[in-house]
């Protein structure tokens, strides 16, 4: 299901969340639904058969500047200065891994091959090849978090005109952060002027075939403030 509403306050928000004045709804999919998403390869899925009510990376190898492997979907319209971003993330099994596991792009191309500051990736394993979270935005990294396979978290993403912050928690209320969580990257009130305008789950077009994971997302959701 996808919910998109500009006055509908999120059931899922945390109180922190509430209380800081997120509460209006931007986007919102539990993935029980493919309606919607354009799927380019076959590596990654929204609600596919064999693995319904989630985004799937299946297997997903590098894809050595020839293969796309990777779903998008366009957002009601461009995200405002400020919001938070939430989804549901496990890896169970992962080879050096290089893979955009969550990206807000200026456009519907693979993320990889649009501008620096067109972008914000949710990274696993960046091209470190460890098992790890980092938010990217081609000109700038947060610190990495390190994750642990067949390990369910709770990610939150934290963007205001000169900050994106992550956090990684244990529980479903998010209450309670991993370690070396939260991690936070300076960015320029002038970066993503041409707008945020998709979201997409990649794995990586520009690796080796040896970059292999396998990983589920679920119940994204973006909130912002209102009269923004």
């Amino acid at each position: 299901m996808i919910l998109v509403s500009f006055n509908q306050e999120a059931s899922g928000v945390s109180s922190g969340n509430s209380s800081q004045g997120f509460h209006n709804v931007f986007f919102q999919d539990n993935y029980s639904s493919n309606a919607g998403w354009t799927q380019i390869g076959t590596g990654v899925s929204v609600n596919g058969s064999a693995f319904p009510g989630v985004v799937k990376f299946n297997d997903v190898a590098g894809g050595q500047s020839v293969s796309e492997h990777r779903v998008f979907r366009e957002l009601p319209s461009a995200l405002p200065e400020r919001w938070i971003m939430q989804f549901d993330y496990k890896f169970t099994q992962s080879i050096i891994p290089t893979d955009i596991i969550l990206a807000l792009t200026d456009t519907s191309a693979d993320p990889q091959k649009q501008p620096a500051s067109d972008s914000i990736f949710v990274e696993h394993g960046g091209f470190t090849g460890l098992d790890e979270l980092s938010v990217d935005t081609g000109i700038s990294t947060t610190p990495p978090i390190y994750i642990s396979a067949n390990t369910q978290y709770y990610i939150t993403i934290e963007k205001t005109p000169s900050q994106l912050k992550m956090s990684i928690f244990s529980d479903p209320a998010r209450t309670i952060q991993v370690p070396g969580s939260p991690v936070t990257e300076t960015i320029s009130p002038s970066d993503f002027k041409q707008g945020l305008k998709f979201i997409q789950h990649d794995g990586c077009f520009f690796c080796g075939s040896a970059r292999v994971l396998t990983a589920e997302i679920d119940n994204t959701e973006i909130l912002t403030k209102g009269n923004q």
